[in-house]
């Protein structure tokens, strides 16, 4: 995923492509213009020192997206049932 972002912002000078611990960014406070987490803080140690460090990256005015999905409440609207129904989707919800 981190090469074909690095090759989709490739004509981007300003855009910059890290792998890092999100519980430790490697930035400056305050030097981010944009960030984006989906489905990030479900998978990491301490969710409230993500969003700490989130928070402490960014500058005053900058855009985030934050989506995380609530298993429990999940709906798969589709015409075929027996593929919404299916094992996978029971693993996936916990169910």
């Amino acid at each position: 995923m981190l090469a074909e972002a690095r090759r989709r912002t490739s004509d981007l000078p300003a855009v910059q492509i890290r792998e890092a611990d999100a519980h430790a960014l490697p930035v400056e406070p305050g030097t981010v213009d944009r960030a984006k987490i989906d489905r990030v803080l479900l998978h990491v140690a301490e969710p409230t020192s993500v969003l700490a460090q989130l928070h402490l990256a960014t500058r005053p005015g900058a855009r985030m997206g934050l989506a995380e999905p609530d298993w429990d409440t999940l709906v798969v609207d589709a015409e075929d049932l027996d593929t919404s129904r299916g094992a996978g989707w029971s693993r996936l919800c916990g169910r």
